[in-house]
Order: C-alpha cells, then structure tokens, then sequence
C-alpha cells in the first residue's frame, strides 16, 4: 500500500469502512497497525499475510476510509473477482479483452479484410479485437474520428467517494454523440445498415473512462503501467494497492524489459567471457555480473555511476 498523503487515519474509520460485517481477530490486528503506521508517517507498507487471510477486505477498508484509490492485480481473473466482491470497483481491462465494433461492422456487412494478416476470414483472423481496430493502427481514425470512442470528459459522476457512486455519459453528450454517429460517413458505406440505429459506445474504451473517473478503480500491471505516465488522464489519488506485491518487479521487468542474447552482446562488446548461470557457482556469476553491468555503463557513456554503484554494494554488502 502506498498512502499520497491524507493526514490521518482512525481505527473506528477503518472498522466502519470494513467491507463485511465480521472480521477476523487477525484483521482487527493488521488493521490497527496500519493505522498506526500511517499515521506515524509511513507512507508505504507491506502486508505479508497467508492465503485465505482476508488481504483484500483489508485493503477495501483503508482505500474507502481515505476517499480514493488505484488497486493493481497480476491477472484478469483478480480484477474480476474483486469486482465480484466489492461492485463499486470499476474495473479497467485491456483493449484484447473486447471485440472492435468498427471491426464487427465491416464483419456483418460481409466486406471485412483483416489490415493485419489480409485474412477476410473470420474464423481465421484473430485480429478483431480493440488492440487492432482502426483507432489503434490508423492515424486517420484516431481521436475523434471513431464516433463509437467516449472520452473522459464525457463521464459524470454522482455520490463521489462512496459505495453509491454512479458514473455515467452526460445526456447532452449522448445526443451529441448520437447525431454525429448517424451522419459518420463509415456507417452509410454500409450495405446492412438499412436506416438510422441507436448509438453505443466502445465497451473498451467505456470501461476504461469509468474506470478512470471513479474514485476507486482496479487495473492489472500491464495496463497501470502503461497509463501511469499519461497525466492528464491518470489522476492522482490517495492509496495505491499493489496487490500480489511480490510479482511487482517481474511486472515491471516485462513491461520495460529488454532481452539480449549471447551472440548481440558479443556484438556491442567482443571480449567479454559469456558465464552460464548456474547454482554450483554464485561467486562467478555474481563476478559476471557485476563486470557486465560495469562494460554495459562504460558502453553508454555513463562512468560515473560505476563508482556510485560500487560503494552502494561495498556499503550494503561488504563487497566491490
């Protein structure tokens, strides 16, 4: 858990906030240790606990009691389940998760060819979803001009901050939207659509604006990550819950990650010895390592932070 800086936090908030009527003695246990760490000033905490604890409750408890919060999980599944569990999260999926209406349109008109794989097949094309449409891979079609894509702006929001809140497209822009979706020139190139019909929006990207107008969401890594630095649309907010923690830095890994094979670095530096990972011999591997890492600096123009590195782990681990 990461506290953004409210200033304090009482137990009985945190008790009256706790999303079941029953609580485990344990619970009440980790629930007054929260409160006593935030509030001596600690703005990161871990919470180590075994399966079937109770972790999300938990966690559920503080983010109401302190009016806002972004929750990450590892997998769909998770999200799923905790908006099973708690209705007033909203959940934010990635755009793989939902089929492109666009897409769909070519698809009933019986005119669709994939611009991925050339397959007008269906059966064989799995380039569907929102992850390929046109407002993904095609600039003309970006922003605006897909008139099924909403935008955060659009969203109202009533009973803020509480289990009541609601989260809707305005009513003026819902006409707006409806007027400009009959005259979208994509629509009267089409052979079945025979007269005017109701608007709808794309479920991603509907999801996703509720997601981020409500004051409490739940992403998976992959999609956090991906939109933590787009300030104008990722607003800051009180409590950050890392859930399943420890997977935290193989998130991070896979989402800025870069592998390199034995032969391309034999490439940037010829006479480095390639060593084999192996666990009969951490010394040499911890050696490679670090002799690695100080030809990789070197490489970049970065000499500097070889020093600095160095006395950080003679400093912390008593070695160069």
């Amino acid at each position: 858990m990461s506290n953004q800086g409210k200033s304090s936090l009482t137990v009985a908030d945190l008790i009256k906030n706790f999303p079941f009527v029953y609580k485990r003695e344990s619970q009440n246990y980790v629930i007054n240790e929260i409160c006593e760490a935030f509030n001596s000033g600690y703005k990161h905490i871990l919470l180590e606990a075994p399966t079937g604890f109770g972790k999300s409750p938990v966690a559920i408890a503080v983010a109401m009691t302190m009016g806002s919060s972004y929750i990450c999980t590892s997998t769909k599944d998770l999200q799923t389940q905790y908006s099973r569990d708690f209705s007033f999260l909203k959940v934010a999926k990635g755009a793989n998760n939902f089929r492109c209406l666009v897409k769909e349109d070519f698809i009933k008109n019986k005119t669709y060819r994939c611009g991925v794989c050339a397959s007008d097949d269906i059966d064989e094309c799995r380039h569907t979803s929102v992850e390929y449409g046109p407002c993904m891979t095609n600039e003309s079609f970006q922003d605006h001009a897909c008139k099924y894509r909403t935008f955060v702006k659009d969203y109202k929001v009533t009973n803020k901050g509480t289990k009541d809140e609601q989260i809707y497209i305005n009513k003026s822009d819902e006409i707006n939207y409806q007027k400009e979706f009959s005259q979208w020139l994509h629509l009267k190139n089409l052979k079945y659509v025979k007269k005017p019909r109701e608007w709808k929006p794309c479920e991603y990207f509907n999801q996703l604006n509720i997601a981020l107008s409500s004051s409490h969401s739940i992403f998976n890594y992959s999609n956090f990550l991906a939109f933590l630095p787009n300030s104008k649309i990722f607003h800051p907010r009180e409590l950050l819950v890392l859930d399943e923690g420890h997977l935290l830095e193989t998130e991070i890994v896979k989402f800025r990650g870069l592998s390199i094979t034995k032969r391309r670095w034999k490439r940037y530096i010829q006479d480095l010895q390639m060593v084999d990972y192996g666990y009969d011999d951490l010394e040499q591997w911890t050696e490679f390592l670090i002799e690695l890492e100080t030809r990789m600096l070197t490489l970049v123009g970065n000499t500097p932070m070889i020093e600095l590195i160095a006395l950080q782990r003679k400093t912390k681990y008593n070695c160069r």
